[in-house]
């Protein structure tokens, strides 16, 4: 076989090579790009659950301080009843 032949053979080779190569870079890093996608839509799934649950509990904490301050407000009218009659008893 003429060398010309044998080192055209030899350029398609690693021309076979080097697209085997870059092909096989671009799929690993496909496959990391794709696990890092699943990762991130499994972390902001969780994200949103607990935005969700953190609502719910600030939602339950409102109310309870909304309790505390009517408690409150009925404490300092019962202070400042006990207090007038402390004066119109003096």
């Amino acid at each position: 076989m003429p060398k010309s032949q044998t080192d055209a053979r030899t350029d398609r080779s690693r021309a076979t090579d080097g697209i085997t190569i870059a092909l096989t870079v671009l799929t690993g890093a496909f496959t990391l790009v794709w696990d890092e996608t699943a990762t991130l839509g499994d972390t902001q799934v969780e994200l949103v659950s607990r935005v969700s649950r953190l609502e719910v509990e600030v939602t339950g904490l409102r109310r309870e301080v909304t309790d505390l301050r009517e408690e409150m407000r009925q404490l300092g009218d019962l202070i400042r009843a006990r207090e007038a009659l402390g004066t119109e008893a003096q």
